[in-house]
């Protein structure tokens, strides 16, 4: 991921849902549907489930 021609972030498709970059989530997760995707990810990730 580049911010501004400086690479910012790199990572493979699993490690995008669980990386802290505000950068890459603010740019990844700019919709409400990506953020509620990453979050029941994170969640399950956890061991925790969504009700």
């Amino acid at each position: 991921f580049l911010k501004n021609g400086v690479k910012e972030w790199e990572g493979s498709n699993k490690d995008i849902f669980i990386t802290n970059n505000k950068a890459v989530t603010d740019f990844v997760y700019s919709s409400n549907l990506f953020k509620k995707v990453r979050k029941v990810y994170l969640m399950e990730a956890e061991g925790r489930t969504c009700d």
